[in-house]
């Protein structure tokens, strides 16, 4: 059991660190970031400020050291568009966050839990065909779509909800 707990926990650093690999490397591909953080028309002496307070201007494996190391404190970094910490945002955005993801559960209790059970009694029956493949249909949707049709009908249409 102890030897499972401790493959498990392995397992878990070794995809963690994987996922920070990729997420710092995949910022890197797309261009300097300074184009992104100054206006077009700022200047060499700007850049170079900006890329030694950012440590833009280390090597790659320093910059990765360093990016593991603020993650390690809990230093997130300043969000570019608002110049705020980027963990002060997070906490400003969770209460709104766990409310949804509790009325997502509510809605899942509610009206998933009655559904699955009369489809399990009526096993193989006309309901219980029809509620798999709206289950299947439902789950190979993406995310991202079904929220903007959601938008869409609960705040657009139906001005029921705040888009």
């Amino acid at each position: 059991m102890t030897k499972r707990i401790i493959m498990r926990v392995t397992h878990s650093l070794l995809s963690l660190l994987l996922v920070l690999i990729l997420v710092f490397c995949l910022v890197r591909l797309t261009g300097d970031p300074i184009n992104f953080l100054l206006e077009p028309g700022s200047t060499r002496a700007q850049q170079d400020a900006v890329r030694r307070e950012l440590n833009l201007d280390r090597s790659l494996p320093l910059q990765f050291t360093a990016y593991l190391g603020q993650l390690s404190r809990g230093d997130l970094g300043i969000s570019y568009t608002v110049r705020r910490p980027v963990l002060e945002l997070m906490a400003q955005r969770a209460p709104a966050t766990l409310v949804m993801g509790a009325g997502a559960i509510f809605l899942t209790v509610l009206v998933g839990l009655p559904l699955g059970v009369y489809a399990a009694y009526w096993r193989g029956g006309a309901f219980d065909r029809t509620v798999r493949g709206m289950a299947a249909i439902f789950q190979s949707l993406p995310d991202f779509w079904v929220g903007f049709v959601l938008i869409l009908v609960f705040a657009i249409w139906w001005k029921l909800l705040p888009a």
